[in-house]
């Protein structure tokens, strides 16, 4: 299965088109089947047998990819990506179009979800500056991940960014957090190895020995006082 395909590569421009896979054809003329041979094999009436082939075939459409485009063009200093539906060809609507500046990429990347009983699927995903992430297509897909690892490599030789940059400060700033983090604990623990045991008496602790001290010296009777004798 082929992610994008390149419709032009210069120095200026890179332009990437990506059409409905054969997985959506197959979809698409499999509903369709299902309702022909329904309508034709059944006995009901003739309206009712063109509700089931028009309902197979607008299931066999809602289930088939977009049509979209991916353009980063260095004259405009713009990314565009389009995307069109068969919807939209059907009803002759316009594309859905969004403009970015190219000068706000700061990396590529490729994201992976992984979907329960299907696998893995991927997506090739700009960072902005802003710290918005955008993927050059609408959802993720299916397919090899060499695929989506090569285009992504390729946009960034294209924008001259090097791999993971983000990342990377990103490690060096949480690896000298943590050795900061280390050194504190260290010299706290050295503080605690010079403190004497005497200092670790509670207040309370003495304020009740000096009164136990000085109610002793208050039942002290005179008689006790021992008399000097010449």
């Amino acid at each position: 299965m082929v992610y994008l395909t390149i419709k032009e590569e210069s120095d200026e421009r890179l332009h990437f088109t990506r059409q409905p896979s054969l997985n959506s054809w197959a979809i698409l003329v499999g509903f369709s089947s299902v309702g022909l041979g329904i309508a034709y094999y059944g006995n009901d009436p003739f309206w009712l047998k063109a509700i089931y082939l028009v309902l197979g075939s607008l299931i066999g459409i809602s289930c088939m990819d977009d049509w979209e485009e991916c353009d980063f063009n260095k004259s405009e200093g713009e990314i565009k990506l389009k995307k069109i539906s068969a919807w939209d060809l059907i009803f002759l609507r316009s594309e859905d179009v969004v403009v970015a500046q190219l000068s706000e990429v700061t990396n590529v990347n490729v994201k992976e979800e992984k979907v329960n009983y299907f696998g893995t699927t991927y997506q090739v995903v700009l960072k902005f500056s802003t710290g918005m992430s955008f993927g050059i297509t609408e959802s993720f897909t299916f397919g090899s991940s060499k695929e989506h690892y090569a285009v992504a490599e390729k946009i960034r030789n294209f924008l001259n960014i090097e791999e993971d940059a983000a990342d990377n400060d990103f490690l060096d700033s949480a690896s000298s957090s943590s050795m900061e983090e280390e050194d504190t604990a260290d010299e706290t623990a050295d503080d605690f190895e010079h403190i004497d045991q005497s200092d670790l008496i509670d207040e309370t602790d003495k304020s009740s020995m000096q009164q136990a001290d000085d109610k002793k010296c208050d039942d002290q009777s005179p008689d006790d006082v021992p008399v000097e004798t010449e």
